[in-house]
């Protein structure tokens, strides 16, 4: 019994050692310029998702109130503006029910200063015309100054789309 007693004080001794070895402090594991902290409930990603929530609820205004008006916009490598951007947006909604599966937003701090709101999610739309749907991920990152969007950057196979917009502009 002796030995028993022994052994689980040991254990209860040791535990709390070696958890106590785990860092819980908030910020960068390390001090690589690359490295940093990701945060999904800071400004900037509630404004990331206000621009996706708005984006499903055809809503190009609330959209624009976010962005710069001088902001890069590009899709894959096609840059556009922000009144295009923003026209597009009722475009997609006139073609297609639109919604977007899944969407991730988050903010990476790097210790090098930058920052970049992060999205991912799959675009996917329902042809009005003929019910036929299409979807592909896409991926994104907007960087900010102040309280605005100054880049916002899209990456996506665009075949899917322009196969689905091609199809419903030779009906």
């Amino acid at each position: 019994m002796n030995r028993l007693f022994t052994r689980l004080a040991l254990i209860g001794l040791l535990v709390p050692a070696f958890t106590s070895c785990v860092s819980t402090r908030a910020g960068a594991p390390n001090g690589s310029d690359w490295s940093g902290i990701i945060d999904a409930d800071d400004d900037r990603s509630r404004g990331g998702r206000a621009v996706l929530d708005a984006y499903v609820a055809n809503h190009p205004a609330a959209m624009g109130e976010w962005i710069a008006d001088d902001a890069e916009i590009l899709f894959n490598s096609e840059v556009v503006d922000k009144a295009a951007f923003l026209a597009g947006v009722s475009e997609d909604h006139e073609r297609f029910e639109v919604s977007l599966v899944n969407p991730v937003v988050t903010t990476m701090l790097y210790n090098n200063g930058n920052v970049y709101t992060n999205l991912w999610t799959t675009w996917r739309g329902v042809a009005r015309a003929t019910g036929e749907e299409v979807e592909f991920p896409v991926q994104m990152y907007m960087t900010w100054e102040d309280g605005k969007v100054r880049s916002f950057m899209h990456f996506f196979d665009p075949g899917p789309l322009e196969e689905a917009v091609e199809a419903l502009e030779a009906l």
